[in-house]
């Protein structure tokens, strides 16, 4: 070109769906006689989109037949991968502000009528998409009571790969459902987990003291209809898992924590640890009950309120078998602490340094040689599983005392 064309800029047209990712300022031409100008050089990728749905998935099979519905008002998230470390995965951290182990919510989208959810003006990158689960649901897909993440890539044509997917952002699994992005949730079964304060209460004690037709019903309280389903047990609980052939005592049910074939025999594998219904109610009261110690040095009586609590939210319907990501289930955690209270049965074991020994650590309850789980580990696990459905970060129960849980539940109901 000769000087005629000096202080012209050379720009670049874009056609739509692209961004331009060199040149973006264009190039003035110098016009110099002899002078090549070289380098004046453009590029570009294409925007891309990340898009998927949110469905109610009944059968729990991980896969979004023809009768299952979208599920509205779900929110779900996107991450830019910032690959800190050079691994390429989406660490393992907490949400705090917006970040995720250094990794930033780039956007946020929610669920539309048809479960439908996208995120559109992506830039060649990684980026990592996971629902926000909510109280009282587990996912189906893609992890089976977990939290799974889908990775997808994003190439300079803008062409979007869904490369992989997991619970346990350290290592992706292949992908299911053919690779849609698809996330299946299902309400978690049962009445909701009650608190230990429910249990103790009079309301509470109507559905378990062994009367099949008072539920719900306290004299003087114009309380006058039983209280069945709906956030509460079907029935009294007794009646409700043993027809009546319950174990008794002088004529009262003999809590049976433990029986998990409810048959009243030891015939299972596992201890059962009996109570009369006035040492259950002590127990809920956090009172030394007539099992108790003078001297509580392993908190016996903290953990003995949580597993009363726990037996009875298992015997009103509630599942105890989903676990926890990859940690344990509720009904493990059940048996650990039957364990753990029947190794100081003798009261002269709970002393001072045996005591805070099996709370903080843990010890060989049952002699097999492998330390057992501490009285502190018990305890968390039973008391978060009755105050919110919640064991290790996951919901695997709903909560009975939750509203925003009910109203859900009876949405739920309603369309799916």
């Amino acid at each position: 070109l000769d000087y005629s064309y000096a202080g012209y800029t050379v720009q670049e047209v874009l056609p739509d769906g692209s961004v331009q990712t060199l040149g973006t300022a264009g190039y003035t031409i110098t016009g110099t006689s002899g002078a090549d100008q070289t380098n004046l050089d453009f590029a570009n990728t294409r925007y891309a989109s990340i898009e998927g749905y949110k469905f109610f998935d009944e059968d729990r099979d991980g896969t979004w037949d023809e009768d299952e519905k979208g599920a509205l008002g779900w929110t779900i998230e996107l991450y830019l991968d910032g690959d800190m470390n050079g691994n390429g995965i989406l660490d393992e951290g907490e949400v705090a502000d917006g970040v995720l182990n250094g990794e930033a919510v780039m956007a946020i989208d929610v669920s539309g009528e048809d479960g439908s959810w996208s995120f559109d003006g992506l830039y060649l990158g990684t980026y990592f998409v996971k629902e926000v689960m909510k109280p009282g649901w587990l996912q189906t897909t893609p992890e089976l009571n977990g939290d799974g993440v889908f990775k997808v890539i994003v190439d300079e044509s803008g062409e979007v790969a869904i490369r992989a997917v997991s619970a346990d952002p350290s290592s992706y699994d292949e992908l299911p459902n053919d690779g849609m992005l698809w996330f299946g949730n299902d309400m978690i079964d049962g009445p909701g987990v009650r608190t230990p304060g429910f249990w103790q209460s009079y309301l509470g004690q109507t559905y378990w003291d062994g009367i099949e037709d008072n539920d719900g019903i306290i004299p003087g309280t114009g309380n006058t209809e039983e209280k069945e389903g709906e956030n509460f047990a079907e029935n009294d609980v007794f009646w409700l898992n043993y027809e009546g052939n319950y174990k008794t005592d002088n004529g009262e049910p003999v809590l049976q924590v433990g029986d998990w074939n409810f048959n009243t025999l030891e015939d299972d594998g596992g201890a059962i640890r009996e109570y009369s219904l006035d040492d259950a109610l002590a127990a809920l009261q956090g009172e030394t009950s007539t099992k108790g110690k003078s001297s509580d040095y392993a908190k016996l009586s903290t953990v003995e309120r949580s597993l009363v609590a726990s037996w009875l939210n298992y015997m009103a319907g509630n599942p105890v078998d989903a676990p926890a990501g990859d940690g344990e289930d509720v009904a493990y955690w059940i048996d650990q602490a039957i364990m753990y209270l029947e190794y100081f049965e003798p009261t002269g074991t709970n002393t001072r340094k045996v005591g805070a020994e099996a709370w903080k650590t843990g010890l060989d309850y049952d002699g097999d040689g492998t330390i057992d789980e501490s009285g502190s580990a018990i305890q968390e696990a039973l008391d978060g599983w009755n105050n919110s459905g919640e064991l290790d970060g996951f919901s695997v129960a709903f909560d009975g005392d939750n509203g925003s849980d009910i109203t859900a539940q009876a949405y739920y109901d309603a369309v799916a």
